[in-house]
């Protein structure tokens, strides 16, 4: 799984994502995914892939 540009959805989460392998980062609708952080916090489930070392 490859590490990407950070993204978020224009919806109110509270989480960014970086990882091509996320599942919830992979179910934001192309019209709701904005590039960035958006002073949001690391999604947890990227934060586990990344401290894995799969992403």
């Amino acid at each position: 799984m490859a590490k990407v540009n950070p993204y978020h959805t224009k919806k109110s989460t509270e989480v960014y994502h970086v990882c091509k392998g996320c599942t919830v980062g992979n179910n934001i609708e192309s019209e709701n995914h904005t590039g960035g952080k958006g002073r949001k916090r690391l999604c947890s489930i990227c934060e586990q892939l990344v401290r894995e070392r799969k992403c």
